[in-house]
């Protein structure tokens, strides 16, 4: 949860709103068996970036690890994750669904924000976009994008004016 709450800018964070013991947007019980790599491939497009898993070995052998998000492609997924080697080490690495399968197969609950807000001016460099669920003060830096990289343009996101070194390539894609 340390990572969480971390991505989310709300470190350290004072009450445990993403608790399963009060109804929230952010939390949801699962109890999915993984068995295939669509199920494992539905499960990562459905959490978006930054979002905490709790994953265990069965339904009887629960809660072995925890993970955050970090990426997922159409055959792989990204994670981060701390303690992977019960000496208190990080890491990021990428599984394809299969090896993700064969090691966690089994979700215990998920916990992830919802970064859909409306994006405002952060620095210079830099949006903040806020969590849209009522009540949450996550959010989530993203850098300025224009139509046209430039001077004096315009960010698509906030609608911020200056130096802004990223563009659109394509309809859905963004040239960094």
């Amino acid at each position: 949860m340390y990572a969480f709450d971390r991505y989310s800018n709300q470190y350290p964070s004072t009450a445990k709103w993403y608790s399963a013991t009060q109804p929230n947007p952010h939390y949801k019980e699962r109890g999915d068996q993984l068995r295939t790599d669509e199920d494992v491939r539905l499960l990562f497009s459905s959490l978006g970036y930054g979002a905490y898993v709790r994953l265990g070995r069965s339904s009887t052998q629960r809660y072995i690890h925890s993970i955050v998000t970090s990426g997922n492609t159409n055959t792989s997924v990204t994670i981060y994750e701390g303690n992977y080697d019960a000496h208190c080490r990080v890491r990021s690495i990428t599984y394809t669904f299969a090896q993700f399968r064969a090691n966690f197969p089994f979700v215990e609950n998920t916990v992830a924000h919802a970064f859909t807000g409306t994006a405002v001016k952060y620095s210079a460099d830099y949006h903040k976009v806020p969590c849209s669920y009522s009540g949450c003060a996550g959010y989530i830096l993203q850098g300025h994008y224009a139509q046209s990289p430039g001077s004096n343009v315009k960010c698509l996101g906030c609608g911020y004016i200056g130096n802004i070194s990223t563009g659109i390539m394509s309809v859905g894609g963004t040239d960094s």
